[in-house]
C-alpha cells in the first residue's frame, strides 16, 4: 500500500486525473460537525476506454462503493459511444473485476506513474 500512496504523484498522472478522475463521497457527522470524505475514486480515458484509479478507503471495501464507481465509468463510456472497456488489474483486484463481467487471465506489468512495476491481469469488458 505504500507504494501506492508515498510520494509525490507524477504531474502528468495529476492533470489526467484532473480531468477524467471520479470520486464517491459520504456525509460524515463527528461531534456534531458535517463533513464529506472520499470514499471511492476511478478515472476513465472515453477515447479508448482504459479504467485506471479505481480505490475504495479501507473501511469502506466491501460495502459496494467500488462496485458503484466501475457501473458509472462504465454508463460514461456507454454515453461516450464506446463498445468495450479495458484496465489492468493488480492480482487481488482480478476477482472482483471478474465478477463485475470483466474477462482476462494473463498476467501482465503494471508500470505505474511512481516508478514502479507491478503484476497485473489485463482485463476487458464488451458494454453491448
Amino acid at each position: 500500500m505504500l507504494k501506492w500512496t508515498e510520494g509525490e504523484m507524477p504531474t502528468p498522472f495529476v492533470d489526467k486525473l484532473v480531468t477524467d478522475g471520479y470520486v464517491a463521497e459520504v456525509e460524515v457527522n463527528l461531534n456534531d460537525k458535517t463533513h464529506r470524505e472520499i470514499i471511492a475514486t476511478g478515472m476513465i480515458d472515453l477515447q479508448n476506454g482504459f479504467i485506471d484509479a479505481i480505490f475504495v478507503a479501507p473501511q469502506y471495501m466491501g460495502s459496494g462503493a467500488g462496485k458503484q464507481m466501475l457501473a458509472y465509468l462504465e454508463g460514461l463510456a456507454k454515453e461516450a459511444g464506446l463498445v468495450s472497456t479495458k484496465l489492468e488489474s493488480t492480482l487481488n483486484a482480478a476477482e472482483f473485476y471478474r465478477k463485475c463481467g470483466f474477462e482476462g487471465e494473463g498476467i501482465s506489468v503494471y508500470q505505474s506513474p511512481r516508478g514502479f512495476n507491478l503484476a497485473c491481469v489485463v482485463m476487458y469488458k464488451k458494454l453491448i
